[in-house]
């Protein structure tokens, strides 16, 4: 894979992006800004990094622990694209935490792919807290025994459009994987998530789920849930599933019943729904990811 740029983007009739007209919505950007920021190795471990134009090379070496942190967040109202393609090859029994933070008036399209070795592990965060536009592909080519988690929230307000598609590829004996997503739109934004598991012949016991779970709260936003399995062995343990709907009713009443005051309650409801099972992370970052969710909750509540 390689960068987005003003002539590839990809055509609405390319069923990835069926949910995303880049062409439409990037049509009052500039082209992509050269030489974006790339992902921050937090810790000082066995890591090879190389970068060229748009394009990032992560090297995570044989039995390394690595932490990876791409902070695409600003307080700036200027408005550009971002376009990049971030490769990251994780060796034997190497493990990594990739930790994404989206929130700007950017348009965001990163094409990752991640190659990971046998016994390796991979942790990916990704929070969607009300950037303007980002679509995010991902894409997994797991060996035997790897384990990849990712982790997904998308909370959207305004006219915000948020794009989560990946695919994990199992190939070797039993991997495990697990796609966990939230999305929350409000206003006119629009969530999508499209998630592919592939699993190979011959890559037997494989274990891999996926959920994503929405919440609409206007008549004007709009969710996406793709979740999909492509099976050729016959001993796995593979399920996915996708559900949309409003806040509870019945959980309101009960609040309100208690005194607390509607918006409060939503504000409580809606932040239980995405708090996921994090990994442990260091404590500048879980503050940082914290901050990102009451702000992007508040914005979507007004």
């Amino acid at each position: 894979m390689t960068a987005i740029t003003r002539n590839t983007i990809p055509d609405k009739k390319d069923e990835a992006y069926k949910y995303t007209n880049l062409s439409a919505l990037l049509r009052g950007f500039a082209d992509p800004v050269d030489h974006p920021t790339f992902p921050r190795v937090v810790n000082n471990a066995a890591c090879e990094t190389t970068t060229h134009d748009n394009t990032a090379t992560y090297t995570i070496k044989s039995g390394a622990y690595i932490v990876l942190v791409d902070d695409l967040t600003t307080n700036d109202t200027s408005s550009y694209w971002i376009s990049r393609n971030i490769n990251i090859t994780i060796q034997e029994n190497a493990q990594c935490l990739y930790v994404r933070m989206l929130s700007s008036p950017c348009a965001v399209t990163d094409h990752i792919h991640i190659d990971l070795g046998p016994t390796a592990q991979l942790n990916i965060i990704h929070l969607d807290a009300g950037n303007h536009i980002s679509r995010t592909t991902v894409s997994i080519d797991a060996a035997a025994d790897s384990v990849t988690d990712i982790s997904a929230i998308q909370i959207l307000s305004g006219s915000a459009h948020g794009d989560i598609t990946t695919r994990i590829n199992h190939h070797g004996l039993s991997g495990k994987s697990s796609q966990t997503i939230r999305n929350i739109a409000g206003g006119s934004a629009h969530a999508v998530y499209q998630g592919k598991v592939y699993v190979a012949t011959g890559a037997q016991k494989t274990d891999a789920r996926q959920s994503c779970k929405s919440i609409l709260l206007s008549n004007t936003a709009e969710i996406d849930a793709k979740p999909e399995l492509e099976i050729y062995a016959d001993d796995v343990q593979c399920s996915h599933g996708a559900t949309v709907g409003n806040i509870d009713a019945d959980a309101l009443f009960y609040a309100s019943a208690r005194g607390i005051p509607e918006i409060t309650a939503r504000q409580m409801l809606m932040r239980s729904f995405v708090a996921l099972d994090l990994p442990h992370l260091s404590d500048g970052i879980a503050a940082q990811i914290d901050t990102l969710i009451d702000r992007a909750l508040s914005e979507v509540s007004s």
